[in-house]
């Protein structure tokens, strides 16, 4: 890390100076983006870390967040402290409100119809894997009580996050750190996001989605092996087999293992790991590398994980 500061005594002469800050230092990384906020803080998140195995290069994208302070020289994490903090401190400054504004609360929680949910997996050599889900409306079961304090996981849920990337646009505006875009690659492809986040710096609890991604605007506009080529006739031989590809998606949907009430995908992760693994195994082929496997297994838990928390 250097430092381009003006020479003493010499106007207009300008020298770099290599200076080595203090504090939890961001992981080497290029493809970063950084933005300055008040008080000498300079803001820097994601990037992307290049790794050579073997023959090929892969990259391993990021989605921290980090501080950086001027005056002081030195870097700091940016811990989120999650919504259940906030969740706590409302609980307890509003316990004389009557027991009908949670009641209805949770009342509309509740209704919430079924709804399919779609989402496209890129695979490191290219190929498109497609997930349909039916998701149903949470049961009674996941919903917790009104006067319970003991269950802050179940009232704040999972942390929201911008997905790994790199070359995102990042912008400060009272208080507020605004992410827009940027790209990751799968294996020879790059992907363009056009995702939409902000984050209050003042309370840190959790990124807001402002415009969520569309995983229907990145569909590709040309083969990438047998199994989209044989989708691409299915969906121009009519609209039967369609329907009975999505109904034996439908059917399909409840095998998969369901997220427990306030369980965090760091411990549903470990637990459906094998399951997951094999489910992409049976798409990918048996001629599929096991890391790129794990790779999409990983992928299709998190897709399903975040669509039924």
């Amino acid at each position: 890390m250097f430092l381009l500061k003006s020479e003493e005594g010499r106007e207009g002469r300008w020298v770099w100076t290599r200076i080595n800050p203090s504090g939890t230092k961001p992981t080497p990384r290029s493809g970063f983006s950084v933005a300055m906020a008040p008080n000498s803080q300079t803001l820097l998140f994601g990037g992307v870390c290049d790794e050579e195995e073997e023959e090929s290069l892969e990259g391993d994208f990021l989605n921290d967040l980090y501080f950086y302070d001027a005056t002081k020289n030195r870097w700091f994490a940016g811990q989120l402290k999650g919504p259940k903090a906030e969740k706590r401190k409302r609980r307890r400054g509003t316990k004389a409100e009557p027991e009908g504004a949670n009641e209805q609360e949770c009342g509309e929680a509740s209704a919430q119809a079924p709804r399919e949910v779609v989402r496209e997996v890129v695979t490191e050599d290219g190929t498109v894997v497609t997930i349909k889900q039916m998701l149903t409306a949470p049961g009674p079961s996941k919903q917790p009580p009104p006067d319970e304090d003991d269950s802050p996981e179940e009232a704040g849920g999972p942390l929201v996050e911008p997905r790994p990337r790199s070359n995102a646009m990042l912008a400060v505006k009272h208080g507020r750190l605004y992410l827009f875009g940027g790209m990751f690659e799968a294996g020879e492809r790059q992907v363009t996001l056009s995702d939409f986040y902000c984050l209050d710096l003042h309370k840190m609890d959790q990124w807001t989605v402002l415009v969520e991604a569309d995983p229907e605007t990145q569909e590709w506009l040309e083969e990438t092996d047998s199994e989209d080529s044989d989708a691409a006739e299915g969906a121009e031989g009519g609209e039967e087999d369609e329907e009975d590809e999505d109904s034996s998606e439908e059917d399909q949907e409840p095998q998969h293992p369901l997220v427990t009430p306030g369980e965090q995908f760091a411990d549903y992760l470990p637990r459906t790991e094998q399951y997951w693994v094999r489910l992409a195994r049976d798409d990918a082929g048996s001629e599929a590398k096991e890391k790129r496997v794990l790779k999409v297994a990983h992928a299709m838990a998190k897709a399903f994980f975040d669509d039924s928390a």
